[in-house]
């Protein structure tokens, strides 16, 4: 609820870039699954185009997977 109503308010003042942070020991466990899961969130409810990285593992994923083609 915390982070949409951020996304919300971020949309509707127009702006284009908004991060969220999570951290564990080690960035394998919790901050993973959490990232990953307000990742898809974001991405369904309000169709925003998403860049995951998880500095740890150094993987980037997009929501959509078109949005980080070049």
């Amino acid at each position: 609820a915390l982070a949409d109503t951020h996304v919300a308010r971020y949309i509707e003042r127009g702006f284009t870039s908004l991060m969220f942070s999570f951290g564990c020991t080690g960035g394998q466990h919790r901050s993973v699954y959490s990232a990953q899961h307000l990742a898809e969130h974001l991405h369904e409810k309000f169709g925003v185009e998403v860049q995951l990285v998880h500095r740890e593992q150094q993987i980037s994923t997009c929501f959509p997977a078109i949005a980080c083609r070049g």
